[in-house]
């Protein structure tokens, strides 16, 4: 007996079976559930159960009926036709088995059976209404050929629609892959100007650390040399007080020693003595003015130190105010690098939220 080939009501009653049973229809489990048929041919007719499922219902007030309902119906109305057409075939082929075995009986009988003419006649007769109503049927079949054609166009336009919305969803994404690629590029580069303005930040705040340690050491040195100024400037005074009572022990002892000078001249006689005393005042003058050159030596070496000590701190003093300039400049940077840095940071997270 030859193979009974794949039709298009297997297919659909294979594809409803699936659909029943919470199944994907598509090619592989179709074949697999009938075991036959051409992977062509199961997916031609596989295709044409789609569009059965997708067929557009509206109600008698112009309603669109839901997509779910209609999907039910539709698979309801195939199944319930491939039913009735599977029973009608089995009928037709009862009925041809029948209907042959009885011609060949009226064959084997017809010589002897003339009484059943009127018999056959009417048999005839019921096989002229067969023949009608198959044919009628297969006008029907082609009027719904036809219908399947006209929405069989309608799909393939629908389709290459759907392809051109596919091929401008295509280009969609490679426009959004290369604004994604761009704000990766836009990213790194702001991650990269965060962590230079950090680095620079880090080397701004070890430079302000290091020059507000110089200026602490300047203020600590100009402190010492503004109490050895005191110091110097106490001692020359000091000096200065010892000089000036020198100076007016000298005058004294010059006084004292032109009295003797007088006294000498008048009187002869204790010439002797006096020139003596005259002696010790000279000397004693002569050393006064050997302490009085020393001191004033001392007064004029301790000035000049102090002098130096002026000039020193007068230095230092530039050098405590260049370092306070350069400490508020370093601040004034270092502020205006926490400000590029917090705007850094947020222009990145607002990429990274983009």
């Amino acid at each position: 007996m030859a193979k009974k080939l794949l039709s298009r009501e297997m297919v659909f009653e294979a594809c409803d079976t699936l659909a029943a049973q919470s199944i994907q229809p598509n090619t592989n489990n179709v074949y697999a559930l009938l075991g036959k048929g051409s992977m062509t041919t199961i997916s031609r007719y596989l295709q044409e159960w789609r569009d059965d499922q997708s067929l557009a219902v509206q109600s008698d007030d112009g309603i669109p009926i839901p997509d779910d309902m209609v999907r039910a119906v539709n698979r309801l109305t195939g199944i319930a036709w491939r039913g009735a057409m599977k029973q009608a075939r089995a009928i037709s082929q009862r009925d041809n088995a029948h209907y042959v075995q009885h011609i060949d009986l009226l064959k084997t009988d017809i010589e002897g059976a003339a009484a059943l003419t009127d018999t056959m006649a009417s048999e005839r007769d019921e096989l002229a209404d067969t023949l009608l109503v198959r044919t009628q049927e297969r006008d029907d079949r082609q009027a719904e050929t036809r219908a399947l054609k006209l929405e069989l166009q309608t799909t393939r336009e629908l389709a290459r629609e759907a392809n051109h919305r596919s091929d401008l969803a295509e280009q969609s994404t490679e426009k959004a892959e290369a604004a994604r690629a761009k704000l990766e590029e836009d990213n790194a580069v702001l991650v990269k100007a965060v962590q230079e303005h950090a680095i620079e930040k880090r080397a701004l705040e070890q430079t302000l650390a290091e020059t507000k340690a110089e200026a602490g050491t300047l203020s600590g040195t100009i402190e010492l040399l503004k109490s050895d100024k005191t110091h110097l400037e106490k001692d020359v005074t000091r000096l200065q007080s010892e000089l000036d009572r020198a100076a007016a022990d000298r005058k004294l002892v010059e006084l004292e020693a032109g009295t003797l000078k007088v006294d000498l001249a008048k009187s002869q006689a204790s010439g002797e003595a006096s020139r003596s005393a005259l002696e010790a005042l000279e000397r004693r003058i002569q050393t006064l003015t050997e302490d009085f050159e020393a001191r004033n030596e001392t007064i004029g070496a301790l000035k000049q130190e102090l002098t130096h000590a002026n000039a020193h701190s007068n230095e230092l003093q530039a050098t405590l105010s260049a370092a306070t300039e350069e400490m508020s400049a370093l601040k004034d940077q270092l502020i205006e690098a926490e400000t590029r840095t917090e705007e850094l940071s947020s222009a990145l997270n607002e990429a990274r939220i983009g």
